[in-house]
């Protein structure tokens, strides 16, 4: 935030100096009062501010993470990663015709302690790069972990969870 110039003038063109004592500062320069942003430029803002973070404040798009919007964005992500594993679930157990497929756990583990280090690093490449794919997939290995369960291992038939 910085100082505020607040007139109303004459509609024209006008030369705008903005520095600092050095020239070295970065500066955002907004002119009008009133911010309306249709939904597709609020969904286009989460992808260009980690990229103005690191391209033009020279700061690490991870700091994006503690703005509401940021975590907002992350934990949405991720939910919508556990939906789908739930949904994938639900239907791979109604529509399968080998009890092996209807499995409640199909991984053991080591394929959990697998699937969470992979969920961390697409976690991290994910908030790095903003990209919501990455994000999900990231959701999605969260989600198989947690719950013991693969979506491939149970389209394929392959258990690796010892029977107890």
């Amino acid at each position: 935030m910085g100082p505020e110039f607040r007139k109303e003038v004459a509609a024209g063109s006008y030369k705008v100096r903005v520095w600092s004592t050095h020239n070295d500062s970065r500066y955002v320069l907004a002119v009008g009062e009133i911010e309306k942003f249709p939904p597709g430029e609020a969904i286009n803002a989460l992808r260009l501010i980690p990229e103005l973070k690191r391209d033009f404040f020279k700061s690490s798009p991870f700091t994006f993470l503690k703005s509401p919007i940021g975590i907002s964005y992350v934990i949405f992500m991720v939910l919508l990663a556990f939906a789908a594993g739930f949904i994938y679930r639900a239907l791979v157990k109604r529509f399968a015709k080998k009890s092996m497929r209807k499995r409640a756990r199909n991984i053991g583990k080591s394929d959990r302690i697998i699937r969470l280090l992979a969920g961390f690093v697409l976690f991290v490449l994910g908030t790095y790069t903003w990209n919501p794919v990455v994000l999900f997939f990231a959701g999605f290995c969260f989600f198989q972990a947690i719950w013991s369960w693969c979506g491939l291992y149970a389209a394929i038939g392959k258990n690796t969870c010892p029977i107890r």
